[in-house]
């Protein structure tokens, strides 16, 4: 008797443990038209779900006076109805992009472009989003983890903002057909597998970490700021060859004569000079269109101070009359030399 009572005490300890571990971990959900959201806190919410016909999905900035930051872990894994991500409606609030959020969406095509308010993508976030066809990921992000973009089999260029410091294991493995992939001088880690599979070019800094990489691992590289080879000095005329006085001719006394009479001269016109203007991209008008200006476009869009000298509406590269993430990142693509439809670098008549 006293074992079954044993017995029965022990089966319900475990039950006592199983809804306790339930009701911790549970999660409050909100339903709010097509989307579904989860807390984080009293000020933050995550994207849990997503259901409506229209594959596009765009990111909400808020719900219920509380910011949408974060894309809850495995959100969208294995969903085939979502084509694109919007997030310019999201008002830089999102920070996460959590564990195999969009795992295997495979109808996820396209540009993705990143806005700088994300902090931190998680493990495998886009992992076999076969359909993707360029990468841009903006100032704010330090790593790319492990498998974050493995398998994107359609991936073919990639800018990391100069935020970047470390890319980890297979994050772009098995991209078979990556092209370019532009890796800035903050880099300082990548992983011996993070281009399994995968024959990029890399475009890198001189003597940067990435420079070293792409060189001890036989990656085809273009080197964005090649050294400038010393240029010898222009030869002088010798000064010490012996050189025979001058002798000055006699001169007469002058013969007072009349005074000369001046003709008169028109009024010099000076030779117009070029108009004033700038080079589309040039935001800190430093002449050069370089990842400065678009760090400095990313910066202003994430409200950090930049320099008074800096003409932001230079980077306004697209015409449309505002600078956006999306200027930056044509400007990235422009140094990453991947052909883009606007003139940067251009003179541009004020």
């Amino acid at each position: 008797m006293k074992s079954l009572i044993k017995v029965f005490a022990v089966f319900l300890s475990i039950i006592l443990i199983v809804l306790c571990t339930t009701t911790a971990f549970a999660v409050s959900l909100y339903v709010d038209g097509d989307y579904t959201y989860a807390d984080i806190d009293d000020y933050n919410v995550s994207l849990y779900a997503y259901s409506s016909e229209n594959s596009l999905l765009t990111v909400p900035a808020e719900f219920s006076g509380r910011n949408i930051s974060e894309i809850y872990p495995y959100a969208f894994e294995y969903n085939t109805d979502i084509t694109g991500i919007d997030f310019s409606q999201n008002n830089n609030r999102m920070r996460i992009i959590n564990t195999k959020a969009f795992n295997e969406c495979t109808e996820l095509s396209g540009d993705l472009i990143l806005p700088s308010s994300i902090r931190t993508l998680g493990f495998a976030a886009f992992q076999g989003c076969v359909k993707l066809a360029s990468l841009t990921v903006n100032y704010g992000v330090a790593e790319i983890p492990a498998q974050c973009f493995n398998r994107c089999s359609g991936l073919k260029n990639i800018i990391l903002a100069p935020s970047v410091e470390s890319i980890g294991n297979l994050a772009f493995a098995k991209c078979s057909s990556l092209e370019s992939v532009y890796l800035p001088s903050s880099v300082t880690y990548i992983s011996t597998s993070a281009f399994n599979d995968s024959a990029p070019t890399l475009y890198v800094y001189y003597d940067s970490y990435s420079h070293h990489f792409a060189e001890e691992k036989g990656f085809r590289y273009v080197v964005l700021n090649p050294p400038v080879d010393p240029t010898e000095p222009p030869t002088e005329a010798p000064t010490d060859a012996p050189t025979e006085p001058v002798t000055e001719a006699p001169t007469e006394p002058v013969t007072p004569t009349e005074e000369p009479t001046i003709a008169p001269t028109e009024a010099v016109t000076e030779a117009p000079t070029e108009a004033s203007g700038y080079y589309l991209g040039d935001v800190n008008g430093d002449n050069t269109v370089d990842v400065i200006d678009s760090t400095l476009i990313q910066r202003y869009l994430a409200s950090v101070a930049y320099p008074d000298t800096c003409v932001m509406m230079h980077g306004d590269v697209d015409g449309d009359g505002v600078v956006t993430i999306l200027d930056a990142t044509y400007i990235g693509r422009y140094n990453a030399r991947i052909e883009v439809r606007y003139p940067i670098g251009e003179w541009q008549a004020e």
